[in-house]
C-alpha cells in the first residue's frame, strides 16, 4: 500500500498532541478559500458555516441537523483546542469528501 492509498483511510485522528499541532490560522484560509461564511465571533473564536448547508447535508429546507457548523478556535491557549480541532476534522471529512489523514497533512504543509 503506498501513501496515497493510505490517505483514503477513513481513520480518526485522536492524538491530541497531533491535534495541538494543526494550526487555526491555515484553517481559517482554507474555510475562506472554501466558500464557507464567518457566522460569529465567539470567545476565544468563531463560527463557521458551509457554503451550501441545505444541499450539502441531503436535507429538506429547514432541517437543521447535519455537521455544517465549524467553531474555530482562534488561539491554542484554550483547554480543549484538540477537541475542537477533532470536531473540525470530522465535519471537513465529510464536507470535503477526504479522509482525517489527507486534511491534517493539507493543513499542516498549507497546501490546498
Amino acid at each position: 500500500m503506498d501513501i496515497q492509498e493510505l490517505k483514503q483511510i477513513r481513520a480518526i485522528i485522536k492524538d491530541n498532541d497531533a491535534l495541538r499541532l494543526l494550526p487555526w490560522h491555515t484553517i481559517k484560509e482554507y474555510l475562506i478559500k472554501n466558500g464557507w461564511t464567518k457566522i460569529h465571533d465567539v470567545r476565544y473564536g468563531s463560527q463557521w458555516q458551509h457554503p451550501n448547508s441545505v444541499e450539502y447535508r441531503g436535507a429538506k429546507e429547514g432541517d437543521t441537523t447535519g455537521p455544517d457548523i465549524i467553531l474555530l478556535p482562534e488561539t491554542t491557549d484554550i483547554a480543549d483546542y484538540a477537541q475542537r480541532m477533532s470536531d473540525i476534522l470530522k465535519v471537513l471529512e465529510f464536507a470535503a469528501d477526504k479522509s482525517q489523514l489527507e486534511l491534517y497533512e493539507m493543513f499542516m504543509d498549507g497546501d490546498f
